[in-house]
C-alpha cells in the first residue's frame, strides 16, 4: 500500500513538473521569436501566456504603440509605458514613467531622444549600460 501511495505521489510531482516546463517553454520560444524579430508570433505566444508586459513589448516591435500602452496598463509596468511614449516621440512623459519605476537605462533612452547626452550618459553608466553607452556616442558623432 505504501508503494502505491509513494508512487501516485511521484507520478503526480513529475506530470505537475512536466506541465510547468510546458508552460515555461512556451515563454522560452515568445521570448526567441521576439529576439528574432517575429513580433507577430512572439505576441501570439504572450497573449497565450498572458503576458501583458511580454505582449506590450510585441506591440512595441509592431509599431503599434496605442496597443501596447494598454498591455503595460493594465499590468501597471511603468518602464514599458515609458517605451512606449519613446517610440511616439513624447520624451516627457516617458521620462515621468521611467523616473516612476526608477528604470535608469530607460531615463537614459528618453534623454537620448531629447538629445541631452550628457544626461543620458550619466544614467546609463548607472545603470551599468554598455548599449546604452554606445547609443549616447553614436548620438553625439550623428549631431557634430
Amino acid at each position: 500500500m505504501k508503494r502505491k501511495l509513494l508512487l501516485v505521489l511521484v507520478t503526480l510531482m513529475t506530470a505537475s513538473m512536466f506541465m510547468t516546463g510546458l508552460r515555461l517553454a512556451g515563454n522560452v520560444k515568445a521570448h526567441r521569436a521576439f529576439e528574432t524579430r517575429d513580433f507577430h508570433q512572439a505576441l501570439k505566444l504572450f497573449l497565450l501566456d498572458n503576458n501583458r508586459s511580454g505582449a506590450g513589448m510585441a506591440y512595441c516591435g509592431l509599431k503599434q504603440y496605442d496597443e501596447a500602452l494598454k498591455n503595460f496598463q493594465k499590468v501597471k509596468d511603468d518602464s514599458g509605458i515609458g517605451l512606449v511614449y519613446c517610440g511616439k516621440r513624447d520624451f516627457d512623459e516617458a521620462l515621468r514613467h521611467f523616473e516612476k519605476a526608477k528604470d535608469r537605462s530607460g531615463l537614459g533612452l528618453a534623454y537620448c531622444g531629447r538629445r541631452e547626452f550628457d544626461k543620458a550618459e550619466e544614467h546609463f553608466r548607472k545603470a551599468n549600460d554598455r548599449a546604452g553607452l554606445g547609443l549616447v556616442e553614436l548620438g553625439r558623432k550623428n549631431l557634430k
